[in-house]
């Protein structure tokens, strides 16, 4: 039997109809068009980490240097099982299926003139059979997995010379399968990559410099910026998709009225992946609630700025915005509190998750980065409405119910998780108007986690790694 993730099977029990069904209560109806599925990625889900001429990315190399046995090399097997994959999605009735595509396994060494064509059949292969079944893709260009050539060679994303090989990337992308696909994302969840990335927690590791941050998700926006030109100019008007960007969102509430608390949450909502991506795309430079916190610590040459010529190319540059959405916070004013705070986790790193000062607040005994926090998909798209316009769409291109040493069993705990973040949804879609235009639960099959390996989730193949 395959594993499906329990997310998926409780998130479809809890809307009652798969693909775009009916919750109780006119508000809680999808709309018509909108697209309903589930996701995976590459590094994740494929496995098949050596083989048909795939090259090393960046984390064979660092699960292998480390020599934990615990790693993608098999993950879900998909690269192998795809066929069979999809057919579960059919049965499910998912209208949209979320996947990423491994630049390593298309150009090994990461030089693209190098191809590698069984990769390029490989994923023909997986597109034509969601086709087959009338489900729709949605590709993600990157998800953190580049090839490990690129770090060694100029640092991957610390380097200008990253956004030149993924633009030729993702040209060669939107050339060979742009005929069949009409939705992309080009970089995944771009702030906590960044921030992962170079605080040593993902590969390739880093120093947990913060001006190192920050240089990668300005290189990564230049990057995505640059690819949706490319696009508009060569492509869309054959192709007719579409190209988003992609956030992880924690929004921020205060944790009370007072006007310190206030202030923390919207200083905090600054710093969050929604305004460090979309303001310069909307606004032409970063917030400058960003910039003046960080001047005011003697660290205003850590965050880059953008050159007139680099404003242009970016102000515009989206169709819509690919939200990941799993937690909310409450935050205090100060980086101290005697009320439950802390600034355990991604808080703790350096960069944009630490930099707004302010204390993440427990909710009851639940850790930060598992709490349950619903509002968070009415809260999201509302502050997207409110600061950055209406007429931005937004795909939720992950949710779900994270928890350390959960049964795929718990369907109960995961069907009341889901009915309640689309019960927000919905809300804030159907009463107050927000442009959300599909949803994706994350995932789709059981996957190696990057910060939790198999460890959310017991995986029926954990012990083979």
């Amino acid at each position: 039997m395959r594993m499906l993730v329990a997310s998926v099977a409780a998130l479809l029990f809890a809307v009652g109809a798969a693909g775009g069904g009916v919750l109780e209560g006119g508000v809680h109806r999808l709309p018509r068009g909108f697209l309903f599925g589930a996701g995976t990625s590459s590094y994740q889900t494929e496995g098949a980490w050596d083989q048909d001429g795939k090259g090393v990315n960046v984390f064979d190399y660092a699960f292998h240097r480390d020599g934990n046995n615990v790693n993608g090399d098999i993950a879900s097997d998909s690269y192998n099982r795809y066929r069979e994959d999809i057919k579960l999605a059919a049965e499910l009735n998912l209208e949209v299926f979320r996947f990423s595509i491994s630049l390593a396994r298309i150009f090994p060494d990461g030089n693209t003139t190098h191809v590698n064509k069984l990769g390029v059949k490989y994923y023909h292969n997986v597109i034509d059979e969601l086709l087959r079944y009338n489900i729709k893709p949605l590709i993600t260009i990157s998800h953190y997995d580049h090839p490990q050539a690129l770090e060694d060679a100029f640092g991957g994303w610390q380097s200008e010379r990253m956004v030149d090989v993924f633009v030729s990337y993702a040209d060669f992308l939107f050339q060979e399968y742009g005929h069949k696909v009409t939705l992309w994302t080009t970089l995944n969840e771009i702030n906590l990559h960044c921030s992962l990335v170079y605080n040593g927690m993902l590969a390739p590791g880093g120093n947990g410099d913060p001006a190192s941050v920050y240089r990668c998700i300005h290189h990564e926006i230049l990057a995505h910026a640059r690819v949706y030109r490319l696009y508009e100019a060569k492509y869309k008007a054959a192709q007719k998709g579409s190209v988003g960007i992609g956030a992880v969102t924690m929004l921020a509430r205060p944790n009370s009225t007072a006007h310190e608390d206030v202030d923390a949450a919207r200083r905090a909502n600054m710093f969050d992946g929604i305004s460090i991506l979309l303001h310069p795309i909307v606004y032409g430079d970063y917030p400058q609630t960003v910039r003046r916190t960080l001047e005011a610590k003697g660290r205003g040459c850590e965050l880059p700025t953008f050159t007139a010529a680099q404003k242009k190319l970016v102000v515009g540059a989206v169709d819509f915005l690919g939200l990941n959405a799993y937690n909310g916070k409450i935050v205090a004013a100060g980086t101290q509190s005697s009320s439950g705070g802390s600034n355990e986790g991604l808080g703790a790193l350096a960069g944009p998750l630490s930099d707004a000062d302010v204390t993440e607040v427990s909710i009851g005994d639940q850790r930060p980065l598992l709490q349950v926090t619903p509002w968070l998909l009415r809260d999201a798209p509302l502050y997207i409405k409110e600061h950055y316009g209406s007429g931005l769409k937004i795909f939720i291109t992950e949710n779900g119910r994270s928890s350390r040493g959960a049964h795929l069993d718990d369907w109960n705990t995961r069907a009341a998780y889901h009915s309640a973040y689309l019960r927000e949804l919905t809300t804030a879609i159907n009463r107050d108007g927000a442009n959300v235009i599909g949803y994706t639960a994350w995932a789709f099959l059981d996957s190696f986690e990057f910060d939790g390996a198999y460890g959310y989730v017991p995986s029926e193949r954990a012990s083979t790694h």
